[in-house]
């Protein structure tokens, strides 16, 4: 399988965020205790590359 890191589209950012929260909830059972706007802002202000298998 080939891997290729592509720059992040901030455009889904509300979309990554839910994924994240919804997936961690699902995983462990616990809900998030970071806010949604702290999770937007990591997203947003310090990741700038994505995985995209």
């Amino acid at each position: 399988m080939k891997t290729d890191i592509i720059p992040f589209d901030p455009d889904y950012a509300d979309e990554t965020v839910a994924m994240w929260r919804e997936s961690k909830e699902r995983a462990i059972g616990q809900k998030e205790k970071h806010s949604v706007e702290n999770h937007l802002y990591f997203c947003l202000g310090s990741t700038k590359l994505i995985w995209h298998l």
